[in-house]
């Protein structure tokens, strides 16, 4: 009798823990996605105030410089989850696709904003990448 009762309770462990590990990898997928519409958000906002004359191009590139780093972070935390099963792995995966598009619409509106070029295609791109990051978050 105490062999079943050891053997039940350690696949009750087992269960608990697997059950963890996935609300874990669920938890810091929607912690990065938030991270993501944050920087993505206020990038969307910096750029439409410059463009509105309301904010000078340094303040704009300190925005976009400072979402480049949000966004990297967020991109690195969701390259080292180790997802247990397929449906975390697709998971996965879609926030980071979101995060890589939202990263490659900030570095080049930053890099048109150095070159005093219109950003307004970039905002536009933000703010879709933006709605990707609220869409693939789980």
């Amino acid at each position: 009798m105490p062999l079943r009762r050891l053997v039940v309770t350690a696949a009750a462990l087992a269960l608990a823990a697997g059950l963890a590990g996935c609300a874990s990898v669920d938890d810091a997928l929607a912690d990065a996605a938030d991270a993501g519409v944050a920087a993505a958000g206020s990038s969307v906002l910096a750029l439409e105030l410059h463009a509105d004359g309301a904010a000078p191009a340094p303040l704009t590139d300190t925005v976009l410089a400072d979402a480049i780093a949000e966004l990297t972070d967020a991109s690195r935390g969701v390259l080292e989850l180790t997802p247990g099963d397929p449906d975390a792995e697709a998971n996965r995966d879609a926030v980071e696709a979101a995060l890589r598009d939202a990263l490659d619409a900030v570095v080049g509106a930053r890099a048109a904003l150095g070159r005093g070029e219109a950003t307004g295609g970039w905002a536009d791109r933000l703010a879709a990448a933006r709605a990707a990051l609220v869409e693939a978050a789980p």
